[in-house]
């Protein structure tokens, strides 16, 4: 397993630590075609299920900052904002490669999505977990 949500990374409230582990699990999809085959198709194809469900996944976030009056909701879509920048432009990036730079490119990605997703959680997701379960 390529990306796992230990038990620190969990918020406690249940909608969102499930779309947590979802997106994990296309993450690690992601990560078991570029390990297989490398099939541009199945690589685009995850890739688009990924940016499908994170946006879904934004949004809830957003709509429950918004509905609790959360602080820090403006700073939270533009990290969402910015996360989708840089995915499309990789996502475009992948679909101009030659065979030889998908590995490396696909490990770029992979780490890129791993590092963000974590890293999000634990400075930005904790604060709404902070503020509901007061």
């Amino acid at each position: 397993m390529f990306i796992e949500l230990t038990p620190e990374y969990m918020l406690g409230i249940e909608a969102i630590d499930e779309q947590h582990l979802k997106i994990c699990e296309w993450i690690n999809t992601l990560h078991d075609h570029s390990q297989k085959d490398l099939n541009p198709n199945k690589i685009t194809e995850t890739l688009n299920n990924l940016a499908e469900y994170t946006q879904k996944h934004f949004s809830y976030e957003e709509k429950i900052m918004f509905k609790y009056k959360l602080p820090g909701l403006a700073e939270h879509i533009k990290q969402h904002r910015e996360f989708f920048i840089i995915l499309e432009a990789m996502m475009d990036e992948y679909l101009m490669l030659e065979e030889e730079e998908a590995k490396p490119f696909t490990n770029r990605l992979l780490n890129f999505l791993q590092e963000w997703l974590l890293d999000h959680i634990m400075k930005e997701d904790m604060k709404i977990r902070d503020v509901m379960t007061d």
